[in-house]
C-alpha cells in the first residue's frame, strides 16, 4: 500500500465559534470544497487531514472497530476504471496522520458510502459509476477487506423494466438480527419527477456466505399516493438506523426527514420539513439525536445540523459559509477523543 504522512494535524481554524451548545460528541466529516477531513467538536472546527491532489473528491468515511483505523472513499465526479480509491488513515488525531491507499481501481469506480460491518469484518460500500463509459460498469455494493482485496457483493444486471435498482446512494443496517441492509437507489422508479427522470427506490439486501448478496424490492418512493405522502421523493440521499432499530431517511428534493417502518410491510412518515437540500444523516448514539447535512445551492457550501428523533429541536452546528460536508462519523466527547488520540499515537510509536 502507498503510504504518506499529513502534517496538518488538528490545527483549529482561527476565529470560528460554531454551535457552542455542542453536546457530548464530535463530528468527523469529509469536506468537498477543500478536500479535507475535518472535526467539529464543541463549537470548534479543526482540520485533521488535507489532500493536495486536485482530483480528490472525498465521500464516505467510517472507522473500523477491529483496528481503530479510519477509511475514506475517494470517487471523482467523472469516474474511470482506475480513478477511485479507498484511503486507510492511522492516527487521524495525531499531528501527522499516516494515510495509505487500501484499494484502488476496478471494481471500485465511484464508492460513495462506506460502512464498517463488524459482524463480517469488512467495509461495505455503495459503488455508483453512473452512466460513464467504464467496462465493466458496476452499479452495486462492494466489500473491502482490510488486506486490500475487494469482493463484489451485488451488482445490478441490465435493468428490465421498472422498478429497478439504478444509481445506488446509501445503505444502513436493518436491526432485526438478519444482517440485512436497507439500500436507497437514486433512480429506478417508474414515476417521472422534476429534475430527475425517475424516482428513488428502496431495496433490502441480504448477504449470504462468501459475501454474496441479493436484492429484494421494498418501495418506489415516487408513488406518493401509495405511501400517503404530500409528494413523491425523487432524490433520497441518506439512511441511518438508531440503537433501537428505527430507520430515518433524508429527501434532498423535498427538504424533509422521514421515518421508515419495515415491520409488517413498508410505511413512511415525515418528521421534519422545510430543510435545505437534506443529504447525509447519521444517528448520534451519544445524545439520541440525528445529525445531518443541509447542502445548499450554489454548490460548495453546506452545514451540519442536529434534530431530535421526533423532528423537534433543530440546531445548526456549523456555518454554511465554511464547510461543504459529504459524509459524517460521530465520535465521543473531547476527553474521550483525547484519550483515543494519545493512546493510538503512543501505541503506534511503540510498534514503529
Amino acid at each position: 500500500m502507498r503510504r504518506w504522512k499529513h502534517a496538518a494535524g488538528v490545527a483549529a481554524l482561527a476565529g470560528l465559534a460554531l454551535g457552542a451548545h455542542a453536546g457530548p460528541y464530535g463530528v468527523v466529516f469529509t469536506n468537498e470544497s477543500d478536500d479535507t477531513i475535518k472535526l467539529w467538536q464543541g463549537g470548534t472546527l479543526s482540520t485533521l487531514v488535507s489532500f493536495a491532489d486536485p482530483s480528490t473528491r472525498l465521500g464516505g468515511i467510517t472507522r473500523a472497530s477491529v483496528n481503530g483505523k479510519w477509511y475514506v472513499a475517494n470517487g471523482p465526479i467523472v469516474p474511470t476504471s482506475t480513478s477511485a480509491q479507498i484511503f486507510e488513515i492511522d492516527d487521524i488525531f495525531a499531528p501527522a496522520p499516516m494515510v495509505n491507499v487500501l484499494a484502488s481501481g476496478n471494481p471500485s469506480q465511484n464508492p460513495i458510502h462506506l460502512r464498517w460491518d463488524a459482524g463480517r469484518n469488512v467495509l461495505m460500500s455503495v459503488n455508483n459509476p453512473g452512466t460513464h463509459p467504464i467496462d465493466p460498469l458496476l452499479d452495486g455494493v462492494l466489500a473491502y477487506h482490510l488486506d486490500g482485496s475487494t469482493t463484489t457483493v451485488w451488482s445490478e444486471p441490465e435493468p428490465a423494466g421498472k422498478p429497478s435498482y439504478f444509481d445506488g446512494v446509501w445503505m444502513t443496517p436493518i436491526a432485526d438480527g438478519s444482517g440485512d441492509y436497507l439500500v436507497v437507489a437514486g433512480n429506478g422508479g417508474a414515476f417521472g419527477g422534476p429534475g430527475n427522470a425517475y424516482s428513488a427506490t428502496l431495496w433490502r439486501m441480504s448477504v449470504g456466505l462468501g459475501l454474496t448478496g441479493s436484492m429484494s424490492f421494498v418501495a418506489d418512493l415516487g408513488d406518493a399516493g401509495m405511501h400517503g405522502l404530500a409528494e413523491g421523493i425523487f432524490d433520497a440521499r441518506g439512511l441511518t438506523t438508531t440503537k433501537d432499530g428505527r430507520i430515518f431517511m433524508t429527501g434532498k428534493d423535498t427538504g424533509k426527514i422521514y421515518e421508515l417502518d419495515l415491520s409488517g410491510g413498508f410505511s413512511i412518515a415525515e418528521i421534519a420539513a422545510g430543510l435545505d437540500y437534506a443529504t447525509r444523516i447519521e444517528y448520534n448514539r451519544f445524545n439520541d439525536t440525528l445529525v445531518f447535512v443541509q447542502q445548499h445551492v450554489p454548490a460548495g457550501v453546506g452545514q451540519i445540523s442536529q434534530i431530535n428523533l421526533d423532528g423537534s429541536g433543530l440546531v445548526l452546528l456549523t456555518d454554511d459559509a465554511i464547510v461543504s460536508p459529504r459524509d459524517l462519523y460521530i465520535i465521543p466527547n473531547a476527553s474521550t477523543l483525547a484519550m483515543i488520540g494519545v493512546g493510538g499515537l503512543f501505541a503506534a510509536r511503540r510498534r514503529r
